[in-house]
């Protein structure tokens, strides 16, 4: 009976098996099909022998000995990769093509699996298709995206890569590569590889483990202490148009759910006195060495040795228990760390997405993302589009820009022109707000910082972004200014909302920033909203939409 039942078993999964279209393999390991003369095909599969009419086209062509043709082009918009080898050719003919196919086998390469109307099949085909092209390389799966990273192994036969190249040309899955999130040094942006982070101003870089002064300020950027006692939020003065004082005493007496907030960014300082108790989670991980580049120091590779990531922290969630320290906007927020830039503020695309699996698994309700592309890769807005699905909400920063090159800015400060993303998804994905970086002039007036990125169909609206205070490692403190730190200031404000309504879904919290724009003249044809945010009427609706449920 047993015998029988386990048969019976075996045949199901094997006809469920046989009906996925494996593509591109002809002999794998323990999978064989072979013609007779009736074109009848023999699928042979664990020692199970079943004739079957029509197999062909379940395990597709075979592979022949001496041609490797890859027609594949990998799912980058801006970048297509067209590589055929054939071996009969010269070496002079083949050299480009050879070094295209090395530059694959280096970098890591972003899989995908297309969606399918049978769950089970799709399931199954996952299963087996990874099962196959692990015996090539190392498979990392991002389940909460529906993501997995592959690295082929160093020193593959040739026979094996063949067949895991033949392998990827599947039409149910995408493959992407690998790209590197840098700053940009380059004059030129037209290349689709010059992947840059903007995630701080475009007058600070990185010395000493700390932001440098800026010259043309006449404020102080590095502080050993704050001079000043905080009894409430104390990241920017001025400002008063915003509200935000009125807002913080309103919210003070709802704040009672603790928010789940997940920064990727260069890591923190989680030794921060004014950081320590509001963090929960952190990412420990690193990238093995590629040409030459190391992508985290040696040492606690979550360690913030850059500072940008631990600004954006204590300006969302600083928590000072002394008289003179940090308060950021959300007491509640608890914050989920993932480093996706090292101390350079160099990245690749795979290790946001990582983080941003890694921010799903641990139950995020907001992600605080300050980097941008100039390229639209499918992996990231798939990866954004999954956090949707999931009522995750992601704010980012629209960039900051500079006509004279510097360093870590675009050219173009109006994306209209020349396209950023992610902010550049907000009109297909319904859980993204992105920021730009507002200042207020000595008269008053208020206006888009000059070197701020702007757009009035991606960007939803501008938050102050000048001379903001907030914390640095080993317990210091500093001033300064960047788009990020708008981006920050909005994430602080949505983790507000959800400390007094946890019931919000994503559109809520962006329905209700939207309601609670003051509207200037300045910014009518610079962010999509027209305005800036009026935190003291954010929190009001927040609150009364609490009282009303």
């Amino acid at each position: 009976m047993i015998n029988r039942h386990y048969l019976f078993f075996y045949f199901v999964n094997y006809i469920v098996f046989c009906k996925i279209s494996f593509t591109n393999i002809e002999y794998f390991k323990n999978i064989k099909v072979s013609k007779n003369k009736i074109n009848l095909e023999k699928c042979m599969w664990n020692s199970l022998n079943i004739n079957k009419t029509n197999c062909k086209g379940r395990f597709l062509h075979e592979i022949k000995n001496n041609m490797l043709h890859i027609k594949k082009k990998f799912k980058n918009p801006q970048s297509q990769i067209n590589i055929s080898y054939e071996e009969n050719k010269s070496n002079k003919e083949n050299r480009y093509k050879k070094n295209d196919i090395d530059d694959i086998i280096i970098k890591k390469l972003i899989i995908r699996f297309k969606e399918h109307n049978n769950f089970l099949r799709l399931r199954i085909f996952k299963k087996r298709f990874m099962n196959i092209l692990s015996h090539c390389g190392r498979v990392k799966r991002l389940d909460d995206i529906n993501f997995y990273l592959y690295d082929f192994f160093k020193g593959l036969s040739e026979t094996y890569l063949k067949m895991c190249l033949q392998l990827l040309k599947s039409k149910r899955i995408s493959v992407e590569l690998d790209y590197k999130i840098k700053n940009n040094e380059e004059k030129s942006m037209n290349t689709s590889e010059k992947i840059i982070d903007v995630s701080h101003d475009s007058r600070l870089d990185s010395i000493c483990n700390m932001f440098k002064l800026n010259n043309n300020s006449n404020f102080k950027f590095l502080l050993n202490k704050m001079y000043k006692k905080c009894n409430m939020t104390n990241i920017l003065e001025g400002y008063d148009i915003i509200q935000l004082k009125e807002a913080m005493e309103l919210a003070g007496p709802y704040e009672i759910n603790d928010v789940n907030v997940c920064i990727v960014d260069t890591g923190i300082d989680h030794n921060h006195d004014d950081l320590k108790d509001n963090i929960i989670e952190i990412k420990k991980s690193k990238r093995n060495k590629i040409k030459g580049d190391t992508l985290y120091n040696n040492g606690e590779n979550s360690m913030d040795r850059h500072g940008h990531g631990t600004f954006i922290a204590g300006i969302i969630a600083g928590n000072s228990q002394k008289d003179k320290g940090i308060k950021g906007i959300s007491k509640k927020a608890k914050l989920i760390i993932c480093k996706a830039l090292n101390d350079n503020n160099t990245g690749y695309i795979s290790d946001v997405l990582e983080c941003f699996n890694f921010c799903a698994k641990k139950k995020a309700r907001i992600i605080n993302a300050s980097f941008a592309s100039t390229a639209d890769h499918s992996s990231l807005f798939n990866a954004l589009m999954k956090l949707q699905e999931k009522n995750i909400l992601v704010i980012t920063s629209s960039g900051n820009c500079s006509g004279n090159n510097k360093k870590n800015t675009f050219q173009h400060c109006n994306l209209d022109v020349k396209k950023l993303y992610p902010s550049a998804y907000t009109v297909k994905l319904n859980n993204i707000i992105s920021v730009s970086n507002m200042l207020q002039q000595p008269n008053g007036n208020l206006i888009i910082s000059p070197d701020s990125c702007y757009s009035k169909s991606y960007v939803h609206l501008a938050a102050p972004g000048k001379n903001i205070r907030s914390t640095l490692p080993h317990n210091k403190y500093a001033i300064s200014s960047g788009s990020s730190f708008s981006a920050a200031i909005i994430t602080g404000f949505a983790s507000l909302m959800l400390s007094i309504n946890s019931e919000l879904t994503c559109f809520q919290i962006i329905e209700k920033f939207k309601n609670s724009i003051t509207h200037e003249k300045s910014l009518k044809n610079k962010v999509k909203w027209g305005g800036f945010i009026n935190a003291y009427n954010l929190i009001k609706s927040t609150a009364e939409s609490l009282q009303y449920n």
